[in-house]
């Protein structure tokens, strides 16, 4: 069997191809692929210049100026269109059958070829088309705003007298329910189901209120009464046993008891019940801090309960504040509380 012998490093193939291959990638550089990429384009054009001509100039006539010009085209292949056109704008004014009807002119009553799909009751001509764009450049454009979306745009009077929405979507949204905004009491539109304020800043404002008023109602109902004031009322076995809660930072003793609300404090905000209420000694409870956490917002008695309890007290030790406390109270005048004992 015939070897073919790379004449580089001597080494022995079965084909030919193998040590072309070999000799192409092993023992490249950059004259041998320079050489073998002209050589490999030469053999591709004289494949080409054998099955389809070689190039050449020819000279057409554009079908709509009929002006003559050049093109390049192979001489088996010539010629590769049966029209020809000088430029793309030649190109596209072409007249394509079934794609024209008749129409007249809307200002200058003249009969003229318009498209198919344009409304008859609306055509105009290229002359009158020009000055049509001319006085529109001349007319003064006014500032309208969007009545949905508030958007400005630049319109003319007569644009402006037809003019409702600035897009689709603001018609859509003019269909949609309307509410009040939370902060500024304008009116919404709805195209979103959680939508409750007009704008970012109102956000903010109603939700640094209401956290303001979360942390008042929260600092008036904690306890501020000693528990050794009612040591009868309170069992304090649990206290000896597993000792007051600290966190990790401040004595570490993440098992032991802490005071409970009976009746919850977030339950006490939802309803608006007066905090004074809730930071009474008869809604506080000893309990581990383990089994508090868990409790989380639930109450372990009602309002007629607590309410009942009070009165009990009131009439074992006396009132616990100065003046009777009512049962509501309005969370935007908690200032207004008068948190002293008797």
């Amino acid at each position: 069997m015939k070897k073919f012998k790379c004449e580089i490093c001597n080494e022995e193939f079965d084909k030919s191809q193998q040590k072309s291959n070999h000799v192409r990638w092993h023992h490249k550089d950059e004259e041998f692929l320079k050489n073998f990429r002209e050589n490999q384009k030469k053999g591709f054009e004289k494949r080409l210049n054998n099955k389809l001509g070689e190039i050449k100039i020819f000279k057409v006539n554009c079908e709509k100026c009929k002006s003559e010009f050049e093109v390049n085209e192979r001489e088996k292949q010539f010629p590769l269109k049966e029209k020809y056109y000088c430029s793309r704008s030649c190109a596209n004014s072409r007249i394509t059958t079934g794609c024209l009807k008749k129409g007249i002119c809307v200002k200058c009553k003249r009969e003229i070829d318009v498209d198919k799909r344009t409304d008859l009751n609306r055509c105009l001509c290229s002359d009158c088309r020009e000055e049509s764009r001319k006085l529109k450049a001349i007319k003064p454009k006014e500032i309208w705003i969007c009545p949905v979306c508030n958007k400005e745009l630049k319109l003319s009077p007569s644009q402006i007298k037809n003019r409702k929405y600035c897009s689709r979507t603001c018609l859509k949204r003019s269909s949609l329910p309307k509410e009040k905004c939370l902060e500024c009491n304008k009116d919404i539109i709805m195209y979103r189901s959680n939508k409750r304020f007009c704008n970012r800043e109102c956000y903010k404002k109603f939700y640094l209120k209401k956290r303001a008023v979360k942390v008042n109602y929260q600092w008036l109902s904690n306890f501020k009464f000693s528990l050794s004031q009612f040591s009868k009322e309170f069992d304090f076995s649990l206290i000896e046993k597993h000792g007051w809660y600290k966190p990790t930072n401040k004595g570490n003793n993440l098992d032991g008891v802490s005071r409970d609300h009976m009746f919850s404090v977030y339950e006490g905000m939802s309803q608006n019940i007066n905090p004074l209420l809730l930071a009474h000694p008869v809604n506080c409870k000893l309990m581990l801090h383990v089994e508090n956490n868990l409790k989380k917002r639930r109450c372990s008695i009602i309002l007629l309960g607590l309410l009942e309890r009070i009165n009990n007290w009131e009439i074992k030790y006396g009132s616990f504040y100065k003046e009777k406390q009512e049962i509501y109270c309005k969370l935007d005048n908690l200032n207004s509380l008068d948190s002293s004992k008797d």
